[in-house]
C-alpha cells in the first residue's frame, strides 16, 4: 500500500530547437501504478472505449417477444479456504472449467477475465464467456432488487453449474455485451482502484504476491463478433515531418523517476509543464542531462 500511495513522477525534458532557437521544458507526469488513480482512470477509459465502440454494432434484444442471450457471466468460487492453493491452482482450474464448458458449448470463449480475492483472501473468479449460440432466458429479481437474466432451462443450468468442480457456481445472462461489460467492471474496479471497497486492497496485494493479471480482455474474439478495432487512435508522426519541414524539431529525453517530495510538488494534479526550470526540479536531476542547464 505504501508503492502505491507514494506519489512518484516522470520527468522528461522536452527540447525545441532550430536555426538561432533553443528551448528547454520540462514534463512532469504522474507514474501509473496499480492501485493508484492513474492507472484506475486508465483502466475506466480503456472500458468506456470498449462500451462506446459497441454500440453501433450490437443488436438491440430488449423487446423481442423471446429474449436470447450468448452472453453468459459466471462467478466461480472455491470451497477450499486455502488461499496459496487456490491462487496457485486458479489457471489450471479455470482452463479445465472451459473444457468442460467447451463439452456443452464447443464455440465457447473468455471475452474478459478478473480476479477478486474476498477479505478473507479466498479467490472468487469473474468471467464473461462467449458461448457461440442463443440460449432462452427468464428475467429475474435478484435479493438486491435488481433485474438479472438466468438460464430458461434448469437442466441447462445444472449442467453448466457442474462445469466448475471446485466450489459454488453462480451464473448471469446478458442479451447485450455492452450490458455485462459494466457488470463485471465493477469487479475488475476492485482489482484495479486501491479505495474502491473494502476488499481492494487484499486483490491487488494478493494478485500482486501470486503473479496474476487483475484483468484480461480478448480483443481478438470482440473483432472477430463485432469487427471492432480499438487500435484507431494512434500517433500521427506526421506532425513531426510538418515541424522539420519548417525547420522546428521538438525531441524528448526520459530523465527518470522521481518523488513529489524531491521535485517540490504539491501532488494534487498528475502532469505539470514547466516552460523555466525550478530550482528543486534542477537540483533533482543534476547529473542526469546531457547537457547543462
Amino acid at each position: 500500500m505504501d508503492w502505491v500511495t507514494l506519489d512518484e513522477y516522470l520527468v522528461i525534458r522536452k527540447k525545441i530547437y532550430s536555426i538561432g532557437l533553443y528551448i528547454q521544458k520540462a514534463l512532469v507526469v504522474k507514474c501509473s501504478k496499480r492501485g493508484n488513480g492513474v492507472y484506475s482512470y486508465r483502466v475506466s477509459k480503456r472500458f468506456e472505449l470498449l462500451y462506446h465502440a459497441l454500440e453501433n454494432y450490437e443488436i438491440e434484444k430488449d423487446d423481442c417477444y423471446v429474449l436470447k442471450s450468448d452472453i453468459l457471466f459466471f462467478t466461480l468460487t472455491y470451497s477450499v479456504r486455502d488461499i496459496f492453493h487456490t491462487f496457485e491452482n486458479s489457471g489450471k482450474d479455470y482452463n479445465r472449467f472451459m473444457s468442460n464448458l467447451r463439452k456443452i458449448f464447443p464455440r465457447a470463449k473468455t471475452i474478459i477475465r478478473c480476479f477478486e480475492a474476498q477479505n478473507d483472501g479466498v479467490l472468487h473468479i469473474h468471467a464473461l464467456i462467449w458461448i457461440g449460440t442463443h440460449l432462452d432466458v427468464a428475467p429475474w429479481i435478484n435479493k438486491e432488487g435488481d433485474k438479472v437474466f438466468i438460464v430458461k432451462s434448469y437442466d441447462l443450468w445444472l449442467k453448466l453449474k457442474n462445469c466448475w468442480k471446485y466450489g459454488f457456481c453462480d451464473i448471469k445472462c446478458f442479451t447485450k455485451l455492452r450490458e455485462g461489460l459494466k457488470y463485471i467492471f465493477k469487479y475488475i474496479k476492485k482489482a484495479t482502484d486501491i479505495d474502491y471497497s473494502d476488499n481492494s486492497l487484499t486483490t491487488l496485494a494478493l494478485n500482486w504476491l501470486f503473479r496474476k493479471r487483475s484483468f484480461s480482455i480478448n480483443y481478438k474474439l470482440l473483432r472477430f463478433l463485432f469487427n471492432v478495432r480499438l487500435d484507431t487512435y494512434k500517433h500521427n508522426s506526421n506532425s513531426r515531418t510538418i515541424l522539420q519541414c519548417v525547420g522546428l524539431i521538438i525531441e524528448y529525453d526520459f530523465v527518470g523517476v522521481f518523488s513529489k517530495k524531491q521535485l517540490g510538488l504539491d501532488g494534487r494534479r498528475w502532469f505539470y509543464e514547466f516552460n523555466e526550470f525550478p530550482e528543486t526540479l534542477i537540483n533533482a536531476c543534476w547529473g542526469k542531462w546531457d547537457t547543462p542547464f
